[in-house]
Order: C-alpha cells, then structure tokens, then sequence
C-alpha cells in the first residue's frame, strides 16, 4: 500500500488565501478485470464498516463516493497504473481519497486508509498463483478423493500469497472452510492484508497467534460439530506446547502434528517421550533440506535489502551464526552479494565445514564480533549463542543493542570491559556503545 497527503489547492496560492484541506490518499495495486470491480469495492466497503459507519454510497463502474460517520467523505476509484507499460497485465491501481476527515481522531484515519488493503485476490491473481505452484495446485488430482474428510486442520503458516493454493488444495481434499482454522504468527509480508482479507472471504477462521488457546478451543467445538478430528499443522511450535501446558483436556480432540521447522521439534524436547500425539516432521525430509532452505536465505536477505535500500552491503562484513541448511545458504547468499562473511557455530564439524567454504571462522564468537565487526548479522534462532544486547555495526565500533530499563545491563562504566567480550569497552554510561580496544581488526585464522 502507498499513502500521500495531496493539497488540492490551486498552484501558486499565497499562504493568506482560503484553500482547501488536505487529502489523504491511499492505493493498492492488484491484478483483475472490470468484472471484479464490484466484488474489490464491496471488500474495502466491508473493511470500513468495521472502523466506521458508512452511510451512503453513490456512484457507479470505476467510482464511488463515500459519506462516512463523523461527517467524513471519501472517494474510491480504480483505473489502470501510471506507468502503464511497465505494468503487468490486467493491472489495477485502486485508491481510497479521504477528502474531509470531519471529527474523526487520526488513528482512525489510518485505520481507514488501511482498509484499501483487505481486498482478496481476484481470480486473475489466483491464477498466477496456481501457476507458480503447480505440485500443490495439482496435489488434490494424485490423491484419493476426500482424503482429508475426517480431518479438521489447524493451519499456523506465514501469512504469504502462496499459502492460498495450499488452502486450495486442503479444501479440495475434503475440509470445508468451516473446518480449518488459521493462527497468523504476526510476521508481515507485503500482501499478508490481501491474504487475511482473502481467507476471511473464504470463511475461514483467522486467529492471532498471541490467542492461540483460545483459537484450539473454539476449533474444537467446531470441528466436533461436524464429526471430525483436529490436526495440527505446525511452523514453529506454536500449537502443540500450548495445548499441552494450557489445554491439556482438548489434547485428545486432536489426531496429530505435523512440524515444519527443526525450532518447532525443539520446542517440544522438555517433553520427551511422554508426547501424546504422533508427530510427522517435515523438518527432517530431504525434499525440505533440498529445496527449501535457499528460498528461505534468499527471502530473508531480500526482504533486508528491501527495509534498507539506500544502504550498500557490498564489501561489508556479515557474520552468520549457526552453520546449519538455512545458516550455510545465508552465507552463500550473502557471499554472493559480495559481502565478506565469517561463521560461527558451537559444533565443530559444521565450523570445518564452513572454513572447507572458504568462510571466516572462529570457535570463539567473541573474537568474531571483535576482530571481523559485523555490519550485518544473522542467527539461525533467538538465543542461539549470540552475546547478550550487543548489536553489529560497522566501524568505529560495535554499538551495544539496548536492553531494556531496569536490566542489570542497563548501566555500565564508562570504559569498563564487556563480561562477554573483554576486547570490547564502554563508551558510555548507558552500556549502549562498545567499542574494540585496537583498530583496525585482525583477521584470526580458524
């Protein structure tokens, strides 16, 4: 979505003559035809209704005018890009203009600005979606007919486009839309508005992930109601430890879990062999080690690149910790952005296998962060081994993360050596910048 405030007053107006107030405008770029203009209006008509109440609506084919409570007006209109050569095909820009804001508080103004973004996606961009994923568009053709019909799935999957031909795919194996529940993990994508807007239009049940007991709940009653058992299908853990610490009587409603990722299989170590549900984990296949940890590296850095686009990384320094199938795709990736890479990782095989790559590397993550300075730093989960509050930046220092008020960390003397990298000092009383007692650094040998 892109927003502006637009002056529609005439060019040239001294400053001590009448003009009118300020627009503000919003847009969403989509694929579709003329068609699908009522359906797209009638979402973001929906979307406003539950920030404000929409009390006329006139006009007709590309445009509507709004009255809106709290005697605000708007404008909708649909027409093709600006720039329409480089446009895809069938490509809309549809725009909401509040022209008069009336008395409504400025946090609803954007929650009204915001509504433009819940519109589904159009069967054109269904489509191309289809087409990009061709074995789970077809998966339901190779399988059994209703395989999925005593099922009633708990969905937690990052809220991209390509989870739509998934969904797809599960309700034409047998679960209606009534049957599925959807926990968003919170993470935001471009379009996770359009796919939230898209699945609500489908019927589905969409909880924060922050609810999450509250959403197994409400599941299985539903999914009792027509005859059919939970099933939980993981990324990242978000399901089964709640099920088991805060809804342990609901466990039995459920027939098992399927686990994307290797940080959700952790999360269920404390357990041990005391798990009362079979677990599929998807974690360990080959297929996922072989085709899906450089999509994963490759995103990441994108989606970095793209929150930071007037910094260069070329020549600077990254350091990724942990050298695991998505740690090792980070350093190549980012190895091919011509950036100088160091690794780190407490298992000494992958750190040989890192340095057989031609990577820095150290036992020693201390030493890393204070002789190679990381500009840009990556993980392979939270906590996994990274030295508390400190943050990579490039030279003249390293500059301490902050670490909350009321931290034992929070105050440090000024020039005292940090507990975790005695290389690094103080440069201020906050305990917020660290810098390296020599410059420039050098390079250790592994």
């Amino acid at each position: 979505m892109t927003s502006a405030v637009v002056a529609p007053g005439p060019a040239g107006a001294l400053p001590d003559q009448p003009q009118a107030s300020l627009c503000e405008v919003a847009s969403v770029e989509l694929q579709g035809q003329a068609e699908d203009l009522p359906v797209i209006f009638a979402a973001i008509l929906a979307a406003l209704g539950a920030v404000v109440a929409v009390e006329e609506v006139s006009g007709g084919g590309a445009q509507r005018r709004l009255r809106l409570g709290c005697g605000a007006r708007a404008r909708l209109t649909a027409g093709t890009p600006l720039d329409a050569k480089t446009a895809a095909s069938g490509a809309l820009t549809v725009a909401l203009v509040l022209e008069d804001g009336g008395e409504l508080a400025p946090e609803h103004v954007q929650a009204i600005l915001r509504a433009v973004q819940r519109v589904p996606f159009t069967a054109h961009e269904m489509r191309v979606l289809r087409a990009q994923m061709p074995l789970t568009a077809a998966l339901p053709h190779f399988l059994r007919p209703s395989c999925l019909a005593r099922v009633a799935p708990v969905l937690t999957i990052h809220h991209m486009s390509d989870f739509l031909v998934m969904v797809e795919a599960i309700e034409a194996m047998g679960v209606p839309p009534q049957a599925m529940t959807v926990l968003d993990k919170g993470y935001r994508y471009r379009l996770t508005h359009r796919v939230d807007a898209h699945l609500a239009a489908a019927g589905i049940a969409v909880w924060p992930w922050m609810r999450a007991a509250d959403a197994l709940a409400d599941h299985v009653e539903r999914a009792a109601a027509l005859g059919r058992r939970g099933l939980l299908v993981d990324d990242g853990g978000y399901t089964l430890p709640v099920l088991l610490r805060e809804r342990p009587d609901l466990v039995p409603a459920f027939c098992g879990l399927v686990e994307q990722t290797t940080s959700g299989i952790t999360k269920l170590e404390p357990w041990g062999a005391d798990l009362p549900l079979p677990i599929f984990s998807v974690a360990e296949s080959r297929t996922k080690a072989t085709l899906e940890s450089y999509g994963i590296a490759d995103a990441a850095i994108r989606n970095v690149l793209a929150l930071l686009p007037q910094e260069k990384f070329e020549g600077q320094a990254a350091l990724v910790i942990g050298y695991g199938r998505i740690g090792e795709q980070l350093a190549e990736v980012l190895r091919s952005r011509r950036m100088r890479v160091a690794v780190h990782d407490e298992q000494l095989v992958r750190l040989v296998a890192a340095h057989e790559r031609g990577f820095i590397t150290d036992r020693c993550l201390s030493t890393l962060l204070r002789e190679h300075l990381p500009t840009w730093g990556a993980r392979r989960r939270p906590g996994a081994g990274l030295l508390p509050g400190l943050h990579h930046q490039s030279r003249p220092g390293i500059r301490r993360h902050r670490a909350g008020r009321g931290s034992p960390r929070g105050r440090r003397r000024r020039g005292a050596r940090h507990p975790a990298a005695p290389g690094l000092r103080c440069q201020c009383h906050a305990g917020r910048r660290w810098v390296p007692d020599q410059l420039p650094p050098r390079r250790i040998p592994a």
